[in-house]
């Protein structure tokens, strides 16, 4: 019973992952942990404030080139996953092909 239970479960975690993640997004508020209070060193853009290369543009030079995905090490959504709330946060993924908009080759913009 506790095995159906928690399968049942995770399926409705995932379903409702794949869902949420479909469509263009609007702007997300901030990373909340109370009814309308900030995650303590959670930016705008629902990053650590301290990693976000959009709130800190001196991190792209900083931390240098990502040679193996051809971007800023900074805005590297492979490399640090976490980027990807940042760049849905900044409006700009590309939800067909899980990149950047601005960076995706497939889409042409």
């Amino acid at each position: 019973m506790i095995r159906k239970n928690l399968v049942l479960v995770v399926l409705v975690v995932l379903v409702g992952g794949l869902a949420g993640g479909c469509g263009p997004s609007a702007e997300p508020a901030p990373a909340t942990n109370a009814p309308g209070k900030p995650v303590a060193g959670v930016c705008k853009h629902n990053v650590m404030d301290a990693d976000c290369p959009f709130c800190h543009p001196d991190l792209i030079e900083k931390l240098g080139f990502c040679t193996e995905h051809g971007v800023s090490e900074a805005e590297c959504w492979i490399c640090k996953p976490s980027m990807v709330a940042a760049w849905k946060a900044k409006g700009d993924w590309c939800g067909e092909h899980g990149v950047p908009e601005s960076k995706c080759k497939l889409c042409g913009k």
